[in-house]
């Protein structure tokens, strides 16, 4: 009888807390700062670019930056590669009549090899930076549970804002104007 109940009681429970655990995840795709009191030591974080250069990731955010995780075998992030080339187009035009509002994106690859990388950026006609992250060390200083997700970083290397999870086009507005801010206090967005 016992274990009866027993696997009745799995039956019911694991599915349900895999039902849970995977709305919590889709749902934290918030705005704002959703994780708590992120530190990184961005001078601790070396990442490779695709032509092989070792790129220290303090010297990427130095005036501010968006870090985007991502990988060529997700599909949230195929599915957001339009909005950030909407993103990207609109932020370049801006750019052209305001320098001093560019802020880089920088698309950090985990979990992926440098040879489908490689495919996808020729296939899809990427132009933006993209560094991967060989031994995830990025990843892990992030805290980053999945992929996609947008960190806002400000000039004084503080995370800003995030979204964990797919962007819309305002969602990397919103983070943009939240990695322009040079206050230390999180940033509100809507």
């Amino acid at each position: 009888m016992n274990k009866k109940v027993l696997k009745m009681a799995l039956i019911f429970i694991v599915p349900t807390v895999v039902l849970v655990l995977f709305a919590l995840r889709l749902g934290n795709n918030e705005t704002g700062n959703t994780k708590k009191d992120i530190k990184v030591d961005f001078a601790n974080i070396d990442l490779v670019s695709l032509n092989g250069e070792k790129v220290n990731l303090a010297d990427s955010v130095k005036n501010g930056a968006l870090i985007h995780f991502w990988n060529t075998w997700c599909i949230p992030c195929k599915e957001e590669f339009p909005e950030i080339k909407k993103f990207l187009k609109e932020s370049s035009d801006e750019a052209k009549e305001n320098p001093n509002s560019e802020i880089p994106f920088i698309a950090i690859v985990r979990e992926d090899s440098k040879e489908a990388v490689e495919e996808w950026v020729k296939e899809n006609d990427l132009s933006w930076t993209i560094l991967l992250d060989p031994k995830n060390k990025a990843a892990i200083e992030f805290g980053t549970t999945g992929q996609p997700e947008t960190y806002a970083i400000n000039s004084k290397q503080i995370i800003k804002s995030q979204n964990l999870g797919s962007s819309l086009l305002n969602d990397f507005k919103e983070l943009k104007a939240c990695a322009q801010d040079k206050s230390e206090e999180p940033c509100r967005r809507s």
